[in-house]
């Protein structure tokens, strides 16, 4: 087949190189919209159980706590802390400034699975077809149910961010190629920055995509000078979010909170034995065999049509994103989703397969669907109820609003109006061992702080969902809680089942 400019290969745009390869497929436009409305419907089918249940995960409430806690005025790093970049928390605070409900944040996150699934879609597209587009998305709709991407969990913010990055260089390969930088190109490195300012670990694949852009200039007819030029342009529009913030804390002269909270805290924290670390690989490797086997035989299907240096490229993101996650010194299920887009778009081979490829996508939601929590109504209306007769009390026994919560649930603070004690809101902050020298605060020091100002009701989850702990800080808080005149046990119901909190309340001094 003749080489057209259609189908130049996205690493060897002088040609020569590639394999036979058939025109790509139209990105989806609004016209696709069915295509739209299957990825919203099927969102709302597997996550709609789940609005109003705030406590179904711990980070996502966390993050919308600090949000809310931005709009009363506190400086992020300096006033509440954590170690992840600063949009994900001004995504959660322009949400909180139109709704402070929790199923604003949930449908936020919803919105950003479709999108992140139309993206996905459109890649796919452009190596088989549209029906094989569509399945790639959806599978990604599906698949993020297992691996934590059920709510409002950093990943489903910014992997769409990625995915429009890489879009982007599929897209655009072509007139990079001549040393020209489209404005969606643009777009794209532009979206890779602000992926790294939600979750650092974005920076690894953005590299990824910059080498990728410097090849693709390299080998075509750009030019060196040109080449240069356009590198380092696309290299600072993907710093420049994270540098603007940079400059903000430097200017407010809060530059040290936030180089402590972005680098010296995640250098300095502890993380899991070695034996731990293993057993978590293998779960993680469980939780990826059937997306890693569909890609796997997608790819083996897209050597036949697809051009080699198209599909070299997911090929090698895929190996780039699952790197990054082996990278982690720690790992938990949510860091999976990185490396959901390009192994949903290498299955579209597998997918385009006629009806092997609808039995494959059917059996990819018999799968998931029966393991995931979120479609079991029934568990999460039970769990909203206990929730809401949790917060009724807590506001009953908490009327100057001085709470202390001792375990995972720290919307409870925005629940009952009540500002956390301490800039470490995130309350294993406080208690788990392995942060000790990662905050930059003293734990025991901060909770005898906190105790000292004599909290109405602590709420204590039990037991400590953190190994090891801190005895010093867990010492101060049982001594305070002995003085307590009232306890009252509540049972919550998150993601992994049922949990106990203690309400310690009318403490001495209270």
């Amino acid at each position: 087949m003749a080489m057209t400019d259609a189908t130049l290969p996205l690493l060897t745009p002088s040609g020569g190189s590639a394999s036979t390869g058939v025109k790509p497929a139209a990105l989806p436009a609004f016209r696709n919209l069915p295509r739209l409305l299957l990825y919203l419907g099927v969102c709302l089918v597997t996550r709609g159980g789940i609005f109003g249940d705030w406590n179904y995960e711990c980070d996502d409430q966390f993050y919308a706590l600090v949000g809310q806690r931005l709009l009363h005025g506190a400086t992020l790093y300096v006033d509440i802390w954590d170690r992840k970049g600063p949009l994900l928390y001004l995504i959660y605070a322009g949400v909180a400034w139109l709704s402070r409900s929790v199923i604003a944040y949930q449908l936020a996150a919803l919105l950003a699975t479709v999108w992140g699934g139309w993206s996905i879609a459109g890649i796919a597209q452009r190596l088989t077809d549209a029906r094989a587009g569509t399945c790639a998305g959806l599978a990604w709709c599906l698949l993020v149910l297992p691996l934590g991407g059920s709510n409002g969990q950093s990943e489903i913010f910014y992997e769409p961010l990625m995915i429009a990055a890489a879009a982007s260089l599929l897209a655009e390969h072509e007139r990079l190629a001549q040393g020209r930088l489209s404005l969606r190109l643009i777009a794209g490195f532009a979206c890779a920055g602000l992926a790294i300012t939600c979750k650092q670990a974005a920076a690894i694949e953005v590299g990824f995509f910059g080498l990728v852009a410097l090849a693709i200039q390299l080998r075509g007819s750009a030019g060196l000078g040109r080449t240069l030029i356009n590198t380092t342009a696309l290299a600072f529009i993907a710093a420049l979010p994270l540098a603007l913030c940079a400059g903000w804390y430097w200017h407010a002269g809060h530059f040290d909170a936030l180089w402590q909270a972005l680098v010296t805290s995640n250098l300095h924290r502890g993380y899991m034995p070695t034996d731990e670390r293993w057993h978590r690989l293998l779960t993680a490797t469980m939780l990826l065999a059937v997306p890693l086997g569909f890609a796997v035989l997608g790819a083996i299907n897209l050597r036949k049509t697809v051009l080699r240096d198209e599909l070299a490229f997911v090929l090698v993101w895929c190996l780039v994103a699952i790197g990054a996650i082996l990278a982690y010194p720690n790992i938990y299920s949510h860091y999976l989703l990185t490396a959901l887009p390009p192994l949903c778009v290498l299955a579209s081979g597998l997918y385009r397969q006629g009806k092997l490829g609808l039995i494959a996508l059917a059996g990819l939601a018999l799968t998931v669907l029966p393991a995931t929590g979120a479609v079991k109504w029934a568990d999460r209306a039970r769990s909203r109820q206990a929730s809401q007769e949790l917060v009724a009390y807590l506001r009953q026994v908490t009327p100057d609003h001085r709470l202390l919560v001792w375990g995972f649930p720290s919307y409870l603070y925005a629940l009952t109006s009540s500002p956390p004690p301490s800039p470490l809101a995130f309350p294993p902050h406080l208690f788990d061992a392995s942060e000790a020298h990662a905050t930059g605060r003293d734990q025991a020091k901060d909770v005898a702080r906190i105790l000292a100002g004599r909290p109405e009701t602590v709420v204590v989850q039990d037991p400590l969902p953190s190994s090891p702990l801190n005895a010093a800080s867990v010492a101060l808080v049982q001594r305070y809680t002995g003085s307590c005149r009232n306890l009252r046990n509540f049972t919550l119901y998150d993601s992994a089942g049922p949990q106990v909190q203690k309400v310690f309340s009318d403490c001495a001094g209270g």
